[in-house]
């Protein structure tokens, strides 16, 4: 049976919501990260007078990454299918968090 129009669409836009919303609250958790990364540097060996500069890569390297991989995966994506790459990055970001937790 085939569904209407509107009901695909609406049901296109919940998962819309669902997505935003969760990448939400994934990056609201990843900043409650940045005030403890100078002390968790220090644990892994970092000297006291280059915490500072080891905090600033490690979070902007983020930024640089995302800014040069976005293209690279939209194209993926048009090519492949944006489902399967928003469940590839769903499922790749729950890994990461994992292990770093």
């Amino acid at each position: 049976m085939n569904q209407p129009l509107d009901d695909i669409a609406r049901g296109g836009m919940r998962n819309v919501w669902i997505i935003t919303i969760s990448m939400t609250v994934l990056a609201i958790c990843y900043t409650m990260i940045v005030p403890f990364l100078p002390i968790y540097l220090l644990e892994l060996g970092v000297q006291d007078d280059e915490v500072a500069l080891w905090s600033g890569l490690v979070f902007g390297i983020t930024f640089l990454i995302a800014g040069i991989m976005a293209p690279i995966w939209g194209k993926i994506a048009d090519n492949r299918g944006k489902k399967m790459m928003a469940l590839r990055a769903g499922f790749a970001i729950a890994v990461s968090y994992i292990i770093i937790a």
